[in-house]
């Protein structure tokens, strides 16, 4: 199967770029591969590009000029495809999340299997009981295929086609009490495998 690539390197956010830095996952160099009911996908954590200059807006309410945010690439791969594309920074926690997200403006791949743009985030989800751990991931598997392992690492894709012809991805890392889990019910750990430069530890 012969593997297609195309990339785009991520989309201004409007608003505020500042504030506390994304809680990641992945650190540069470092590879993520699940196996999900949806199939097996590779995640790559690419170069951080900083963010430098500015862009100038027009609105209805005249010029808007926003300092460029930073991006953070990831290169996702499945079923003989592959696509690149460059998550921003979350300004405020969305759903829990304060990592990075990139919202599949417009159609930015050429298409294959279907697919010609990403849905696509990663972050850290923190709870305080394994309890509320586990009802969580059963909320995001009702939406979507998921696999996770006993150190609170949780992968889940799947796609929305021909209608949006949409990949979606999510990479989190599970917290309870702001340290990784050793033990949840369910867990798969062979369902995920990272590279040795994987690095899930929370910021300090």
């Amino acid at each position: 199967m012969t593997l297609r690539t195309f990339s785009f390197l991520g989309a201004l956010v409007f608003g505020s770029v500042s504030g506390p830095p994304p809680e990641l996952v992945m650190t540069p160099g470092s590879e993520i591969t699940a196996r999900t009911p949806s199939g097996v996908i590779t995640i790559r954590a690419g170069q951080t590009v900083r963010g430098s200059g500015t862009t100038t807006f027009k609105t209805e309410w005249g010029p808007v000029t926003l300092p460029n945010p930073d991006t953070y690439q990831r290169t996702y791969r499945w079923a003989g495809c592959q696509g690149t594309v460059g998550l921003t920074p979350r300004t405020e926690r969305w759903h829990g999340s304060l990592g990075i997200s990139f919202p599949g403006t417009g159609f930015h791949w050429r298409e294959c299997g279907g697919v010609a743009r990403a849905v696509v985030e990663e972050g850290q989800q923190h709870f305080d009981t394994i309890d509320q751990a586990m009802e969580w991931i059963e909320k995001q598997r009702s939406a979507m295929p998921h696999v996770y392992r006993n150190d609170g690492l949780v992968v889940g894709w799947g796609t929305v086609i021909p209608d949006r012809k949409e990949l979606n991805v999510e990479v989190w890392q599970l917290l309870i009490g702001g340290s990784k889990p050793t033990t949840l019910p369910g867990a798969t750990d062979a369902a995920i495998t990272m590279n040795p430069h994987y690095e899930g530890a929370p910021n300090p």
